[in-house]
């Protein structure tokens, strides 16, 4: 049975899902079933795996996309899923493991979140003039903060816009990268590891970096600082 999730039983699944749609729903069901096994993943969102797979579209380039509620966010957004380089655009059992990764965090991790925001706040403000005149006895930061309407991590999340999360299977990690339009006028990636909001950096980031050391992005930025 495990062969139905192998590279080699990836065609064969298609081809008994597609010409016998009660084999399919079993199969879904099946498929489900070895997902929560293998990568302990919650009941609920096994009974939705099945469904999920039938949401996504999959595009000429390869990649697929689906647009599920996420728990995190307290919002639908939009979900690319990138296969490994020359496999083929399927929902893989690992792709499934990341995407409960992600549904898996709940509103209690949105803090987290809200500080990295104000991290990057802080950081772009220092790095690059946006040609802000600070006012008397203002830092060019503080002036920076005012003009920009970033006060606290409040402020820095409620002026960013969250794009899509994107989901990469080419790594020996589950990686995910929440895509966001910060309220700094940048793009970042929020990154996510093994179901783990570990750091942010620029938006097409390196994921590879991150399988070696978690803390790859924050020693960038301390060196930039100086």
């Amino acid at each position: 049975m495990l062969g139905i999730a192998a590279a080699g039983g990836l065609v064969r699944w298609r081809q008994l899902t597609t010409r016998r749609p009660v084999l399919r729903r079993a199969l879904l069901a099946l498929r489900a079933g070895l997902f929560c096994r293998h990568w302990y993943i919650s009941g609920e969102f096994c009974m939705r795996a099945g469904h999920i797979e039938d949401t996504i579209v999959w595009d000429s380039n390869g990649l697929g996309e689906f647009t599920p509620h996420v728990p995190l966010f307290a919002d639908n957004i939009p979900v690319v899923l990138f296969p490994a380089a020359g496999a083929e655009p399927v929902l893989t059992e690992k792709m499934a493991a990341t995407i409960t990764d992600v549904l898996n965090l709940g509103p209690e991790h949105l803090p987290g979140v809200k500080d990295m925001l104000w991290d990057e706040a802080n950081f772009s403000f220092q790095v690059a003039d946006y040609g802000v005149e600070p006012e008397d006895g203002e830092t060019s930061l503080e002036a920076h903060l005012r003009e920009f309407g970033i006060t606290d991590p409040e402020a820095a999340y409620a002026k960013s816009r969250i794009n899509a999360i994107h989901i990469n299977d080419e790594f020996a990690a589950r990686f995910a990268e929440v895509k966001i339009a910060t309220g700094a006028e940048t793009l970042i990636s929020i990154i996510i590891k093994d179901g783990r909001i570990i750091d942010w950096d620029d938006d097409g980031t390196y994921l590879r970096w991150f399988e070696e050391d978690e803390q790859a992005a924050e020693k960038k930025r301390a060196k930039v600082l100086g």
